[in-house]
């Protein structure tokens, strides 16, 4: 039975100890990042591991690859793409052609993704741009105008499809009001549902039929004044999925950020208790990775439904 985690790993190959771990445990899927990325060949042999061990074909291989500031791959071997802000740029000039622009960048890169097993894309940012957003979304963003991170988004999620890759829109319900790096500090959002409502929510409801997100580590001080969203069922139940409408499949962002309270071990139980569908376990320290598992349920129904609708999304015309 699978467990509803995302794990990642610690180098460019796969250890013995890994490889028994994970066929034993048999996590819902991978995420890699730069530490295990050298060359294609590598790259490629990798993932056939991962895919070895979890003896599923269809296993998700997840990684960060947004362009600009965030790209994972090496550019000594991959080619360096525009980040969200300057292909946002455009939007005010000519709204089409920026939406040209970000649907060909974005399914480049799903191509270049798809050539190495790489299945799901944790892009692109649907996060909001203001003066006082912390530079951690900084350029990840597409801009500043609700409605143009709405398309910009969208094209980009249509750019990855086509190549055959899987979307994830992050970091629901909104990041960009936040003044703080979540990675160090717990991001806390003062302003009224009124506000949001208008801003921030916008491309995340317009945008709430696509098939995966990934929460922010954000605090809605309105809705939940005690927890971060990821760790908290008010904001999942009733905001994301109740009022947002979006009923597509939910992962955490990295729960080893400073932002949430507790242990690791911890954070994987309250995000899955709070209504995340999957946990995501980045560091690939694999002493954490088996505290982390002890009394985890398996992976629900629910969620299984969810992943068959993410694939038949991405198959569909």
């Amino acid at each position: 039975m699978e467990i509803p985690i995302i794990f990642g790993i610690q180098g460019t190959k796969l250890s013995k100890e890994e490889a028994d771990f994970f066929r034993n445990t048999k996590p819902f899927g991978f995420i890699l990042f730069t530490r295990n990325l050298e060359n294609p060949d590598q790259v490629r042999k990798l993932i056939k591991d991962l895919k070895d061990c979890a003896d599923l074909e269809e296993i998700p291989i997840l990684i960060d690859e947004e362009g600009g500031s965030v790209q994972r791959l090496p550019q000594t071997f991959w080619e360096t793409r525009p980040s969200a802000k300057e292909l946002g740029l455009n939007f005010q000039e000519d709204p089409k052609k920026a939406m040209n622009l970000t649907r060909n960048n974005y399914y480049e890169i799903g191509l270049t993704l798809k050539d190495l097993g790489i299945s799901v894309n944790a892009a692109p940012v649907f996060d909001i741009q203001y003066q006082s957003t912390h530079e951690v979304i900084g350029d990840r963003s597409f801009g500043s105008d609700p409605y143009a991170v709405s398309v910009l988004g969208r094209a980009a999620a249509e750019g990855l499809k086509n190549a055959g890759v899987i979307p994830i829109m992050k970091h629901i319900p909104g990041h960009g009001r936040t003044t703080v790096d979540s990675h160090f500090n717990p991001p806390v959002i003062d302003a009224s549902l009124k506000e949001l409502r208008k801003s921030d929510f916008i491309p995340f409801q317009e945008n709430s039929d696509l098939p995966f997100a990934m929460t922010g580590h954000v605090q809605l001080n309105v809705v939940d004044p005690n927890h971060p969203t990821t760790l908290s069922s008010k904001v999942i139940e009733g905001i994301i999925r109740d009022e947002m409408q979006f009923q597509g499949l939910l992962i955490s962002d990295c729960l080893f950020m400073d932002a949430l309270p507790d242990t690791v071990p911890e954070r994987v139980q309250a995000s899955l208790k709070a209504g995340c569908d999957l946990a995501l376990h980045c560091h690939g320290n694999i002493d954490d990775m088996k505290k982390s598992i002890v009394n985890i349920p398996p992976i629900s129904s629910k969620t299984k439904e969810r992943w068959d609708s993410t694939l038949e999304w991405l198959y569909s015309k």
